[in-house]
């Protein structure tokens, strides 16, 4: 068991093009005496990297993921993600061969080459995506377990891969929540709740991280929930494609938008079309909001 992480890999790591940092020893917290500002003050000098060892050798090592040029999953098995990351690969597609990390709590880290953008937080349950903050890497030493990170396939091992398009697309974050057209905005429609609609267009519940299954892709059956209803009462979901020339990364809009792919209508809405929409909305609602009255 290495007692001296830093001093063992981190000048290595910064020799090679990753910005390291050092970690308060058996801790995933930046070394303040070395790293005040924390992921902004890792470096690539391998110069200052062994300056670094030699002042705290036993501390753990991070890695700064977007200066690396590095985007990582990051599957906690703990919470569900081994199979919450096999379901999303049957989905999505099989990852390519990559560096991959053992965690010292048990989980993995799978490293990828970062191809620009932002990243969903937490795509499913046990996984999350690293892209702006850091990695604990090994050799370090988990804080509560004490067990060492370790290198399954190391940088030494194999060539850091390209995250696939298919896994790029569908974790982007959205450029921004949509949100009401001007003309409409006066519409009481667009004050329903995104999750009261959700939920009564498609007959599928939010669950309890505010995901229903899309009923647009994976013929219907998807087992990994993408569609998001949003507070400001749009939503959007991560598992579909954008509608052309709707200049998004992922498929979503409004109580309209919604119900119009649910019903087989034209996008976008205009004339008898929007009429007609809106009039099936407004029976939907009026029903459901006397039921809940009664």
């Amino acid at each position: 068991m290495s007692s001296s992480p830093f001093r063992d890999a981190g000048p290595a790591y910064a020799a090679r093009g990753l910005a390291v940092l050092p970690l308060t020893p058996r801790g995933k917290q930046p070394l303040g005496r070395l790293a005040p500002a924390g992921k902004n003050d890792a470096t690539t000098d391998a110069a200052r990297g062994e300056a670094w060892a030699l002042a705290a050798p036993h501390a753990n090592v991070g890695i700064a993921c977007a200066r690396s040029g590095i985007v990582a999953l990051d599957l906690d098995d703990r919470r569900g993600g081994e199979d919450s990351f096999h379901e999303l690969t049957r989905e999505w597609g099989a990852l390519p061969t990559t560096w991959e990390a053992l965690t010292g709590g048990g989980g993995r880290h799978l490293y990828f080459r970062h191809p620009g953008g932002e990243f969903r937080a937490e795509p499913a349950p046990g996984v999350e995506v690293k892209s702006e903050h850091y990695l604990v890497a090994p050799p370090s030493v988990h804080p509560d377990t004490g067990r060492i990170y370790e290198w399954d396939l190391s940088p030494d091992d194999a060539e850091l891969a390209p995250l696939p398009d298919a896994w790029t697309e569908r974790l982007a974050a959205p450029a921004a929540r949509p949100s009401a057209p001007p003309e409409h905005r006066d519409d009481p429609l667009l004050e329903v709740p995104a999750a009261t609609y959700v939920e009564l267009l498609t007959g599928r519940k939010p669950d309890r991280r505010g995901y229903a299954r899309c009923p647009f892709h994976a013929d219907g059956q998807e087992r990994t929930p993408s569609l998001r209803p949003y507070g400001d009462g749009g939503w959007a979901c991560f598992g579909c494609p954008p509608r052309p020339g709707a200049g998004r990364r992922c498929l979503g809009g409004t109580i309209y938008t919604l119900a119009a792919l649910v019903w087989g209508y034209p996008l976008p809405l205009r004339g008898p079309a929007f009429f007609a929409v809106q009039g099936r909305l407004y029976d939907v609602m009026l029903e459901h909001y006397r039921g809940a009255a009664a």
